[in-house]
């Protein structure tokens, strides 16, 4: 199982014994993932927010608490339909990932020609934003871009219920349910494969003024950044490093492959 391999990935990261600092083999690991999805089991490089995906929603598949009916969650009608809907999907799929990687999105439909909308619901572990081809740009363009209402297209456009036919229309996604532990990922590759090397700055707290954009919650929670991993390359070849933020005692940490070394100015 791929839970079991993980979770001997993890003990031997933290292992206090461990004085050396030697890597931790993830041959095993490697191995389990493979065997579960054949796309992980060469040795060709793979997209590392696609793993990433892969891996959360196998761990919620084989930590998931499974329920007879008496003892699920039963979706109560006189709750918003956004609530009924979440306890639909916590009936199956209640398991530690989804109470730290899961939120949830509202996606509204509104037709142009009458006014009419419709709301449907969909959960999330990743929220891939859309990059603009500046420079440079801050987080918060990015949080915009997928927030703000688009036009369908001729071709996509929605069949409003109303009106009883296709229709120019909008869509929009609305944040309804914030996840404790949020993964974020830039999106730089376009449908040419071409990649966008826009440098976007984030700040290290994530507060409501950037998590309150079209949001219905009223969650004051902030997020800490705690992780960030970088892509050097084009779509058929690159290489990956990342930035842990290892707590105010040893404080950010830069990993490159088996070498790791400190952080050693904020613009890091």
């Amino acid at each position: 199982m791929i839970s079991t391999s993980f979770n001997k990935v993890l003990r031997h990261m933290v292992d206090s014994s461990n004085k050396t600092k030697t890597p931790v083999s993830i041959e095993e690991f490697k191995m389990v993932c493979g065997n579960k999805c054949s796309h992980f089991r060469g040795n060709e490089q793979e997209d590392c927010a696609e793993f990433c995906q892969f891996l959360i929603d196998s761990l919620n598949e084989e930590l998931k608490v499974t329920t007879n009916n008496n003892s699920s969650p039963i979706p109560n009608n006189r709750l918003p339909p956004a609530d009924q809907n979440w306890l639909q999907y916590l009936s199956q799929n209640n398991s530690v990932i989804t109470k730290l990687f899961v939120g949830q999105l509202n996606s509204v439909l509104h037709c142009q020609n009458c006014g009419t909308s419709s709301t449907t619901y969909e959960t999330f572990s990743m929220l891939s934003l859309p990059t603009p081809r500046v420079a440079s740009c801050n987080i918060m363009e990015c949080l915009r871009q997928f927030f703000r209402p688009h036009n369908l297209g001729p071709s996509n456009q929605w069949n409003c219920t109303r009106c009883k036919r296709p229709t120019p229309s909008t869509q929009q996604l609305v944040l309804s349910k914030k996840p404790k532990v949020m993964i974020i990922q830039l999106k730089r590759f376009d449908n040419c494969l071409n990649k966008n090397n826009c440098f976007v700055q984030y700040p290290i707290i994530l507060d409501q003024k950037y998590t309150a954009i079209q949001s219905l919650t009223q969650d004051n929670s902030t997020y800490e950044l705690y992780s960030v991993v970088c892509h050097k390359g084009s779509i058929n070849n690159g290489h990956y490093t990342t930035y842990v933020n290892k707590g105010p005692n040893k404080g950010g940490i830069y990993f490159d492959d088996t070498v790791d070394s400190p952080v050693r100015i904020p613009s890091e």
